[in-house]
């Protein structure tokens, strides 16, 4: 032996040899970690869809141009589900091929499969609500304006702000009824103490209910602190939407989280079942999350001409005649045609409304909610230094809601045009439009009644109004 074993030193023969560890026959593995270059391309062709689905072509210029943008269209969001659904499954699907030879291969792939799932599955909701979020706050930064009626109006209302001081808001009832030039013309020959008046301008559009009379008048005072007087006349059943101004870009606007708390608060009051108070919060959200996610708002980007007919120098008045001679379609035309007739070659109709107008009591059922609604615009105003003065306009029904918040205090001054003794000339047939429109000499007629009431009630001097 060459070698002694004194230092403790073994011959590489000499060391023991380990066992060779035990191998298990390689399973298959799933990728848990990012998205690969084939479900890349899947999210990009889903989301994609998006996109391109939401290049079509308008209606108005089906051979000249392209109105779009993201999400612009209602049916997107269900296209958005759709493709997003669609990739889940592929996903699925790919985790259903790789299925293990071996047990524990198999329950590898099973858990990597359920967390790389749930996570490729949240990335594409993730991107979802990115998309939605980043639209809903590029529609609120640039306020994106229609090409509908009342933001025609707000365009033009937006050149004379500086110069007005008086705002009409309402429902058609103001849109047909109240010309600024007259109404101004009446303040500058009777001028108020202190310096001459300012502008007035309407901004009544159709069917206006006071939750977006209380949008519009937080709009008005966000842009002039000028504003002294608004002349309110609202559609009465505030939370109402009917069909046809559902999808109206002025509904999608007032849509904001102030009016959803106070839509909350007045369904909670409703005395209807409760399949009608779902009905109406499923049809309130469902405009909400189209305002909040701009769903429904791309063709504005686009489609920004003036409302036709609409003249600047009017301020936002246009009579049922001048509807007439513009340049209107046939449909328009023909409604027009039929509400005239409707009044006047069927007067017996027209006096048992009248008849039942003078039965009618101002104790009439009445709507807390709506009182409420009436109080929340009269503080607001009076935080902005302006007062509210509030129109029964003539016509086929009183407003019993408004009268008993004037009884309780809840409103200050109401100026009534609901007695046909008193103005017969407002409920003859000869002096109106249609069943709850005047004819334009009578809308004129009106106009001056108003504004002198407005001056004799604060702006001039404490004298009682005309129509009280």
């Amino acid at each position: 032996m060459l070698y002694a074993a004194s230092d403790g030193m073994t011959s590489p023969q000499d060391a023991p040899q380990s066992a060779p560890e035990s191998v298990p026959e390689s399973a298959p593995e799933f990728d848990s970690g990012p998205l690969d270059a084939f479900e890349a391309l899947l999210l990009f062709l889903a989301l994609g869809v998006l996109v391109f689905w939401s290049f079509v072509w308008s209606d108005a210029a089906p051979d000249d141009r392209l109105v779009a943008w993201v999400l612009m269209r209602p049916e997107m969001l269900s296209a958005t589900l759709v493709a997003q659904g669609l990739l889940v499954a592929l996903i699925l699907a790919r985790v259903a091929r790789g299925s293990a030879r071996e047990e524990a291969g198999r329950q590898r792939l099973r858990d990597g499969a359920a967390g790389a799932l749930l996570r490729r599955s949240g990335l594409a909701v993730l991107c979802l609500l990115t998309a939605a979020v980043v639209l809903g706050a590029a529609n609120r930064v640039l306020r994106l304006e229609g090409d509908d009626l009342l933001s025609a109006k707000l365009r033009q209302y937006e050149q004379v702000k500086d110069q007005v001081d008086a705002v009409f808001i309402g429902s058609s009832r103001i849109y047909r009824h109240l010309d600024p030039r007259v109404f101004d013309l009446v303040r500058e020959e009777r001028v108020r103490v202190g310096g001459q008046p300012g502008l007035s301008f309407n901004l009544g559009v159709p069917d206006m209910r006071m939750l977006e009379v209380l949008y519009l008048a937080e709009w008005v005072f966000e842009r002039s602190d000028r504003v002294e007087l608004l002349i309110v006349e609202a559609t009465d059943d505030p939370l109402e939407l009917p069909e046809w101004n559902r999808n109206a870009e002025r509904t999608i606007a007032w849509h904001d989280e102030k009016a959803m708390e106070r839509i909350r608060r007045g369904i909670a009051q409703l005395e209807a079942g409760e399949t009608r108070r779902a009905e109406l919060l499923a049809a309130h959200l469902e405009i909400y999350q189209r305002r909040s996610s701009a769903v429904g708002r791309g063709a504005v980007l686009l489609d920004r001409e003036p409302w036709p007919g609409l003249p600047p120098e009017q301020r936002g008045y246009q009579s049922l005649e001048q509807n007439q001679r513009h340049p209107i379609s046939e449909d328009e035309a023909q409604e027009l045609v039929e509400r005239w007739n409707l009044l006047h070659e069927r007067p017996g109709a027209w006096n048992r409304s009248l008849a039942r107008l003078e039965r009618e009591v101002d104790s009439a059922t009445t709507d807390p909610f709506e009182q409420e609604l009436f109080g929340e615009l009269e503080a607001l105003a009076a935080r902005h230094g302006a007062r509210v003065l509030w129109l029964v306009s003539p016509g086929p029904t009183r407003r019993p809601d408004l009268i008993a918040a004037q009884e309780k205090g809840i409103v200050r001054e109401v100026l009534r045009f609901d007695d046909p003794e008193r103005f017969p000339e407002f409920y003859a047939p000869s002096g109106r439009f249609d069943r709850h429109h005047l004819s334009e000499e009578m809308a004129a007629r009106f106009t001056v009644l108003v504004a002198e009431a407005v001056v004799e009630r604060g702006l001039a001097s404490p004298a009682e109004d005309p129509a009280r």
